[in-house]
């Protein structure tokens, strides 16, 4: 017996594709029973009911969606403002200040199990949360072409999702995401994934407005340029200088502003 025998043992082809067919089997398990808990990692709350803004919608679960309006002086759009993973209603100001100056409405929601949201979040959950906020605008008197469907990070996966169900005069995406299981992996490893919006993007009938962070240490900048490549109606898409996801509402975004809304004039 040579010194490769008694360390490796003796070769066979099972030995060989083994090891592969095993992670692949734990990631199969991964991505179909648990991926919600990574892709939902949010715990706490940061604001009570005393927050500005607050209201509540009763979902078909019984539970209760959590939701706050805020008007802009010289109103010209209403967001319909769905934010990241890592975020409640009581953390978005420094995003929703940058909206309502502008002259956009913000009506923002918190996703089931999020800050005062009941219910479990889900890529089905969360659009259907979405879509109860959308109709809550129509009541308020809004119509489609004056909503903008906005998200963020996770959010992006939302808007895409509910831009399939309702008009609306544009999606606006901030560092978005081709895909949930590829922010990890890079390239489609499994046969199903989880807020495909690349796919989405594909039949999009909306015009799409990316902003994404130029070193963007969570979400690469190829995934928006992704979901550009799939879309083909109108279009535009920004890179901001020296920002990473979280900061991006921290840079001077002055010209991506007057952009944003010659974009939505065309």
């Amino acid at each position: 017996m040579n010194w490769q025998q008694l360390v490796i043992g003796k070769f066979s082809w099972w030995r060989l594709i083994r090891l592969p067919v095993i992670i692949y089997v734990v990631l199969l398990v991964m991505g179909g029973c648990f991926s919600y808990l990574l892709i939902f990692p949010y715990r706490g709350c940061s604001y009570d009911e005393s927050l500005r803004g607050l209201r509540f919608l009763p979902q078909e679960d019984g539970e209760r969606l959590a939701m706050t309006f805020h008007q802009a002086p010289n109103e010209k759009y209403l967001a319909l403002y769905l934010h990241g993973n890592a975020s409640d209603l009581g953390t978005i100001y420094p995003i929703t200040y940058e909206q309502l100056r502008h002259g956009v409405s913000v009506l923002a929601i918190d996703y089931p199990d999020y800050g005062l949201s009941g219910g479990k979040p889900t890529e089905a959950s969360t659009i259907d949360a979405a879509e109860m906020a959308y109709q809550e605008a129509l009541k308020m008197g809004y119509r489609p072409e004056q909503i903008l469907i906005w998200g963020r990070s996770i959010g992006s996966g939302v808007a895409m999702g509910l831009a399939e169900r309702v008009p609306a005069r544009a999606v606006i995406l901030d560092c978005p995401f081709a895909s949930a299981f590829t922010v990890r992996t890079h390239v489609r490893l499994l046969p199903f994934d989880r807020f495909d919006s690349e796919a989405r993007a594909r039949t999009l009938d909306k015009p799409l407005f990316i902003i994404h962070a130029e070193h963007d240490e969570i979400i690469h900048p190829n995934h928006s340029k992704k979901l550009i490549a799939a879309h083909q109606g109108q279009h535009e898409r920004h890179v901001i200088p020296d920002a990473t996801h979280n900061t991006v509402w921290e840079q001077n975004l002055e010209e991506v502003w007057e952009s944003l809304f010659a974009f939505l004039e065309q």
